[in-house]
């Protein structure tokens, strides 16, 4: 015998443990069969009831939270801010916005809001905001006022401009 010399075995002696997996028992009545371990944990190619747990309290708290923001009172319009009026009042802009108080604040269409101010006259920019959890704010940048000035005879400069 050449390389490395074997432990004599007693009988009932227990044989050395090898690292890897642990052996299986097959159904099929034979003796359990040791299997090299690849160091990985096994793929699963079937869907586990873990997973379908998983998957199915993920859909429980998107459907959750989606209520919670869309369709409760939690987050619902309770007051709108306008700010940066002067010529007009906060009330006519309020007016002019249409948002619909009560409604959830993710609902709101801040592009038709900012539209509708922007309508007004004396408006030069608008920006419309939510401010969680309950108010929508209308920032309102008003034009400058130019100055008219008459002149005298149609379509010639007055005395004593060159």
């Amino acid at each position: 015998m050449t390389g490395r010399p074997q432990a004599a075995r007693s009988r009932g002696a227990r044989p050395p443990v090898r690292r890897g997996s642990f052996p299986r028992a097959r159904s099929t009545g034979r003796a359990a069969t040791w299997r090299p371990s690849t160091g990985r944990p096994s793929t699963g190619r079937g869907v586990t009831w873990q997973r379908l747990l998983a998957l199915a309290c993920l859909v429980t708290l998107g459907g959750l939270l989606g209520w919670v923001v869309l369709g409760s009172d939690l987050f619902s319009v309770r007051a709108v801010d306008v700010t940066g009026a002067s010529r007009l009042t906060p009330s006519q802009v309020r007016a002019a916005g249409q948002v619909p108080i009560g409604t959830s604040l993710a609902a709101v269409d801040t592009d038709a809001v900012r539209r509708r101010v922007a309508a007004l006259r004396p408006v030069a920019r608008v920006d419309v905001s939510r401010r969680w959890p309950r108010t929508v704010r209308i920032a309102v940048v008003e034009r400058r006022a130019m100055v008219a000035v008459p002149i005298a005879g149609a379509g010639q400069a007055p005395k004593g401009t060159p």
